[in-house]
C-alpha cells in the first residue's frame, strides 16, 4: 500500500493498495478533518470594569480564544464577542464593588458546546475630587446684590447645576449659580455635578450668610431760611432696601412726636431768626417691633437755617462800559399773536452756560412789565374776549439755542406774571414746558432767588438696570424739573437748590415713521425703578409732538407702542375662534413657544394628548425640550388654565433652550406672597423677575392664580424686550 502509514493531520490522502505481483488496485481518497476538543480563553487584557457595566464587542476587543483539538494543536486567536458571554452586565449595584465576576464564554463548532471562564473585578467609578467651591463661606448683608460663586473642577461630560437649603433667604438659579438675595438668615448653597461613564457624582457647597441691613428711624433732615416759616419735621426711613416699604415698620410701643431744639442747651426751638444747625428729635420714645431683615435703630435729625440771598448787585456808573456777558445773546421772545395772527416779539437777553446748556434769561422790571402787557393785548385783540377768557402766556423761546436744556429765571419775575395771572411756556430745543397760574404761585412763593424750568434728554448709555431695560427700542427720555435756587450772601450761608412739585403741560418731539399710525405714540413716566405708567398724551402729527399734564418731575419716555392699537379699551381683541379676552387652557401656551423653537412632527409623549389635536406637535416639541414636564403620572392636563408660576418655569425653561441670558436688571421685588412660591419655581421666578418680565401686582407675585390672556400677552412683550433682545 502506497501513502502514510500513519494520518495525524488534517488533509487530503490519497492511498493506492498494491499486491504481492505489484499490481496496483485502484487508488482511494479521503479527507482527515481536525476534531475540537475545547476552547482556551485569554482575557488578561480586560481584568476589571466599573460596576453596571453591560460588555460590548469594543470592550471585548482584546479578549480572544482558542480552540484546541483533538490531535493537541490550537487555532489562532479568534476575537471573543460580547454574544459568546454571560452574563453580560458586570454588577448591578455600587454593593458589587470588589467583587470577582464570572463570565462564561461559549463556542460551538457545529456538533458540540465548548465554554470556557474568565474572571473580572468589579471597581467602583472614580471621584471628581477636583469639584467644588473656592471658598467654604460667603457673608453677605440684606440689600446687597446678585452675585454668582462657581463650583469649578467638574470633570468632561458633567452637567453642573445648583440648589439653595432656604428659598426665603437666597435663590439660586439651577444652571448659572446666581444667587439673588432674599431675606436675611442662613442657607447652604449646594453643587451637584453628574456622573458620567467614569466618573462618579459630585457634590460642593458653601454656607451663605446674610446678615441684617441697618435701618435708621429718625426725623428728616430740613433746610430753610432764616425768618421762613417754622418747618413740621416728618420721619425719614433711611436704609430700606429692595422694593421694601415704610409698611414693614411698625410701632410697638411709644410714638413718632418731634420737636425741634437748640443742640446747645436743648431747649425747643421757637422761632428761625437765627441761623444754625439745630437737632430734632423723637419726644415719644419710639420702639419697633423686630424685622426679619434689618436692625433698627433711632437718630436724631437736623434743622440748617441759612440767611437768605444778597440782592442783585447795583448797576455800573454811567460813565463805564460793562463787559459782555460771555456767550451773551439777544434771543427773541414770542409772544402769542392777535386773533389775526399777527406774531408780537421781544428781544431779551440772555446767558448761555454752554458747558450746562442753561440759559439764564436776564428778565428785569421793566422787560416782565413789557412781556406781561404784550401778552394780555394779544388776548384781548379786538376787545371781544371768549368766555372764558383766554389765559395770556409769555412765550420764551429758546428753542434756537443750540443745547439748551434749562431756563433759569429770577422769582421775581415769576410774582410779577402770577400776579397779572399771565402763563409763562418755555420753549426749548427739547420739550415745550407750561407753568400755569397754580404752578407759577407755588414757585413765586418761593424763598428763593431764582427758579430753573429744565427738559434734558438723558443720553441712554447713562441708564442702568431696569431704566436700561424699559427704554429698548424706544426714542427718547427726557428729565424735566423744576428747582429753586437761593444765592449765599457769605461763605457762612447755605446755597439751596431744591425740586419743586408743581402742575406742568409738556410737549415733546416724536418724528412718526412712514409705517406708523399716530395714535400708537406714547408717552410715559419712568419711575427710579424702571416701572412704566402711561400718561395718556395726545399726539399732533401735524406738529410731531405729544402732549400731557404732569403733576411731579422725572424722566419720561416717549416711544412707539404698537399694543396700544389693540383697541381703545387697551384689551386685545378677541381670538380668531371667538374665544373671549379670558384663561386658555394650558396646551395653548405651547403654540406660540413651538412655533418659534421649529417644532417638528413626531409621537406624543403624554396619554391625554390625543392623536390629531391641534396643540400635540406643540407639547411633544415642549416636552423633548425640557420645557414643560406634565403634571405627572404620564398626563399633561391640556385643558386646565395654567397657574402664573407654571407660566413662569415654561419660559424660563425655553429661554435656557434657546441659550438665552436672563439679564438681572434689578432685584427680585419683595412679594408679601414669596412663601407660596413652590420650590420648583422660585428659580424661574426670581430669574425673570430680576430681569423685569414678572412684577406681580399690589406687592404680590400670586404664584397659584390662573395667568390671563392679558398676562400672558404682557409675559411674551415683556420677554421679548428684557430677555431676546439682550
Amino acid at each position: 500500500m502506497d501513502g502514510p502509514e500513519t494520518c495525524s493531520d488534517p488533509g487530503m490522502y490519497v492511498v493506492t493498495a498494491v499486491d504481492a505481483a505489484g499490481n496496483e488496485a485502484d487508488p482511494v481518497t479521503f479527507i482527515i478533518t481536525l476534531v475540537a476538543k475545547g476552547i482556551e480563553v485569554d482575557a488578561s487584557a480586560l481584568t476589571q470594569l466599573i460596576y453596571g457595566t453591560t460588555l460590548t464587542n469594543a470592550l471585548l476587543s482584546g479578549v480572544t480564544y482558542r480552540i484546541q483539538y483533538t490531535n493537541g494543536s490550537y487555532s489562532s486567536p479568534i476575537p471573543v464577542t460580547a454574544a459568546m458571554c454571560s452574563p453580560t452586565q458586570i454588577g448591578s449595584n455600587f454593593s458589587d464593588i470588589g467583587d470577582d465576576v464570572v463570565v462564561t464564554v461559549a463556542y460551538n463548532d457545529g456538533f458540540s458546546n465548548f465554554t470556557d471562564e474568565f474572571t473580572i473585578e468589579v471597581v467602583d467609578k472614580d471621584d471628581q475630587t477636583s469639584f467644588g467651591f473656592a471658598s467654604a463661606t460667603q457673608v453677605k448683608i440684606y440689600g446687597d446684590a446678585a452675585f454668582t460663586v462657581p463650583a469649578t473642577g467638574a470633570v468632561s461630560g458633567s452637567t453642573v447645576s445648583y440648589a439653595s437649603s432656604d428659598t426665603t433667604v437666597a435663590a439660586v438659579n439651577y444652571s448659572s449659580g446666581q444667587v439673588t438675595i432674599v431675606g436675611a438668615g442662613d442657607a447652604v448653597i449646594t453643587a451637584s455635578a453628574t456622573e458620567t461613564v467614569d466618573y462618579k457624582v459630585a457634590a460642593a457647597a458653601y454656607t451663605l450668610t446674610v446678615d441684617k441691613a441697618d435701618l435708621t428711624v429718625k426725623p428728616r433732615n430740613i433746610d430753610i431760611l432764616v425768618n421762613a416759616a417754622m418747618p413740621t419735621p416728618e420721619v425719614d426711613y433711611v436704609g430700606l432696601q429692595y422694593s421694601d416699604t415704610t409698611a414693614l415698620i411698625t410701632l410697638s410701643g411709644g410714638s413718632l412726636d418731634m420737636e425741634i431744639r437748640n443742640a446747645a442747651d436743648d431747649d425747643v426751638l421757637d422761632s428761625t431768626d437765627v441761623t444754625g444747625t439745630y437737632k430734632i428729635v423723637f419726644t415719644g420714645s419710639p420702639v419697633f417691633s423686630t424685622l426679619t431683615n434689618y436692625n433698627i435703630s433711632v437718630a436724631d435729625g437736623t434743622l440748617t437755617i441759612g440767611n437768605p440771598p444778597l440782592p442783585p448787585p447795583p448797576p455800573p456808573p454811567s460813565d463805564t462800559t460793562p463787559p459782555a456777558a460771555p456767550d451773551s445773546t439777544p434771543t427773541p421772545d414770542t409772544i402769542p399773536g392777535s386773533a389775526e395772527g399777527t406774531d408780537v416779539t421781544t428781544d431779551v437777553a440772555v446767558t448761555v452756560n454752554t458747558e450746562t446748556g442753561a440759559v439764564t434769561v436776564n428778565l428785569d422790571t421793566e422787560t416782565t412789565e413789557t412781556l406781561i402787557e404784550k401778552a394780555i393785548s394779544a388776548v384781548v385783540g379786538d376787545g371781544v374776549l371768549d368766555v372764558p377768557p383766554p389765559v395770556p402766556t409769555v412765550i420764551l423761546d429758546l428753542s434756537a439755542v443750540e443745547g439748551a436744556t434749562s431756563a433759569v429765571l429770577n422769582i421775581a419775575a415769576a410774582q410779577a406774571f402770577s400776579e397779572a395771572e399771565a402763563a409763562v411756556t418755555v420753549l426749548l430745543p427739547d420739550a415745550e414746558i407750561t407753568l400755569d397760574l397754580d404752578a407759577l404761585g407755588v414757585i413765586a412763593s418761593q424763598d428763593a432767588g431764582s427758579f430753573t424750568v429744565e427738559a434734558a434728554v438723558i443720553p441712554m448709555r447713562d441708564l442702568q438696570g431696569m431704566q436700561a431695560a424699559q427704554v429698548k427700542g424706544y426714542e427718547t427720555v427726557v428729565s424735566i424739573n423744576v428747582f429753586v435756587e437761593t444765592i449765599p450772601n457769605s461763605e457762612f450761608s447755605i446755597p439751596h437748590s431744591t425740586k419743586v412739585d408743581v402742575p406742568l403741560t409738556v410737549s415733546l418731539p416724536y418724528t412718526l415713521k412712514s409705517n406708523e399710525n399716530p395714535a400708537a405714540v406714547r408717552v410715559w413716566y419712568m419711575d427710579e425703578a424702571g416701572n412704566l405708567t402711561n400718561l395718556n398724551g395726545v399726539y399732533d402729527a401735524a406738529t410731531g409732538m405729544i402732549t400731557f399734564t404732569i403733576n411731579h418731575q422725572s424722566y419720561f419716555v416717549v416711544g412707539y407702542d404698537p399694543v396700544a392699537l389693540w383697541n381703545l379699551e387697551g384689551q386685545p381683541p378677541p381670538s380668531a375662534d371667538g374665544t373671549p379676552f379670558d384663561t386658555k387652557g394650558a396646551g395653548s401656551e405651547e403654540a406660540p413657544l413651538a412655533h418659534e423653537g421649529g417644532a417638528p412632527q413626531g409621537r406624543g409623549l403624554f396619554s391625554d394628548v390625543s392623536e390629531g389635536s391641534w396643540y400635540r406637535d406643540a407639547v411633544m416639541w415642549a416636552s423633548s425640550n425640557g420645557i414643560v414636564g406634565g403634571v405627572g403620572g404620564g398626563l399633561f392636563d391640556p385643558d386646565r388654565a395654567i397657574t402664573r408660576q407654571e407660566m413662569a418655569v415654561m419660559l424660563y425653561n425655553y429661554a435656557i433652550y434657546k441659550g438665552m441670558d436672563i439679564p438681572a436688571h434689578r432685584a427680585m421685588p419683595a412679594f408679601t406672597d414669596r412663601p407660596q412660591i413652590s420650590d420648583w419655581a422660585i428659580t424661574a421666578a426670581a430669574a425673570l423677575s430680576e430681569a423685569g418680565v414678572l412684577s406681580g401686582s399690589d406687592n404680590r407675585f400670586s404664584p397659584l392664580d390662573n395667568a390671563t390672556r392679558a398676562q400672558v400677552a404682557q409675559l411674551f412683550k415683556n420677554f421679548m424686550r428684557f430677555v431676546a433682545a439682550d
